[in-house]
C-alpha cells in the first residue's frame, strides 16, 4: 500500500511537471514572444493612421459658408516687426548734413543754413566759445534741429539739456556735468527711436559701482 501510494505521489508530480511544461511551451513563450515584436513595433503600428482632411479638423455643428463669410468681413492689416521698419545708424553723413564746429553751430542759429537738413552734430567744449545764456538756450537752438539723427556734445560744463529731438538715434553727452537723473529722463524721453545712449564721465555715472545703473534705477523703464 505504501508502495502504491509513493508510486501514484510520483506520477502526479510527473503528470504536474509535464502539465508546467507544456503551458509554458504553449502560452508563455508565445507571450515572450509578442513582448519582443511589441518591443520592435512603432506607433504607427499600434495607432492606426488618421487621414486629417484638406480643409483642415472642423468643430462639429461649424456653419462653414457662415463663418467663411464673417471672416471675408472681417479687416486685417500685415504687420510688420519693428527691428525691419526701425532707422538704423548710418556710418556717415553728407558734409550738408553736419554740424561739427562753432561757425557752424552759429549759422545754424542766425538760420542762415537749413536747420531742417541736419543729421549730427557732434561738438566739444562749448563753454569756451559760448556764454552761460547760450549755452542755457543750446536745447531751443537743437530742437529746431528735428531730424538730428546723432547728437554728441562733451565737456561743455553741461547741467542739463532740454531737447525733443523724436529722430535721435545716439545721444552722446560724456564728460559733462550732469548729476540729476531727473534731468537725464527728460531729455530722453521725447526720443523715443534713441538707440544708443552715452552718459559716462558726469558726475551722476561717477556715483555708479558699474558703467551702468543697477537693475532696478528707474533710467532703465525710460
Amino acid at each position: 500500500m505504501q508502495w502504491q501510494l509513493m508510486k501514484h505521489s510520483k506520477i502526479h508530480i510527473i503528470f504536474h511537471s509535464i502539465s508546467f511544461n507544456f503551458i509554458l511551451y504553449f502560452i508563455q513563450f508565445p507571450l515572450f514572444e509578442n513582448n519582443n515584436r511589441w518591443k520592435e513595433s512603432t506607433i504607427e503600428d499600434i495607432v492606426p493612421a488618421v487621414n486629417e482632411p484638406e480643409d483642415g479638423l472642423e468643430p462639429l455643428g461649424l456653419k462653414k459658408d457662415y463663418f467663411n463669410k464673417q471672416r471675408a468681413r472681417l479687416i486685417s492689416k500685415p504687420v510688420v516687426a519693428s527691428r525691419f521698419t526701425r532707422p538704423f545708424l548710418k556710418p556717415d553723413y553728407p558734409d550738408e548734413q553736419k554740424i561739427m564746429d562753432i561757425p557752424r553751430l552759429q549759422l545754424a542759429e542766425q538760420k542762415q543754413i537749413s536747420v531742417e537738413s541736419i543729421r549730427l552734430l557732434w561738438l566739444n567744449n562749448l563753454h569756451e566759445a559760448l556764454t552761460q545764456t547760450q549755452l542755457n538756450k543750446l536745447g531751443r537752438l537743437l530742437s529746431y534741429m528735428k531730424n538730428i539723427e546723432v547728437l554728441g556734445i562733451f565737456s561743455s560744463h553741461l547741467t542739463k539739456l532740454d531737447i525733443k529731438l523724436p529722430n535721435l538715434l545716439r545721444l552722446d553727452i560724456r564728460y559733462n556735468q550732469f548729476g540729476s537723473i531727473d534731468a537725464i529722463i527728460k531729455m530722453i524721453s521725447p526720443s523715443t527711436q534713441l538707440q544708443q545712449l552715452d552718459i559716462s564721465q558726469n558726475p551722476l555715472t561717477l556715483q555708479w559701482e558699474t558703467p551702468f545703473p543697477p537693475i532696478t534705477h528707474r533710467l532703465w523703464p525710460v
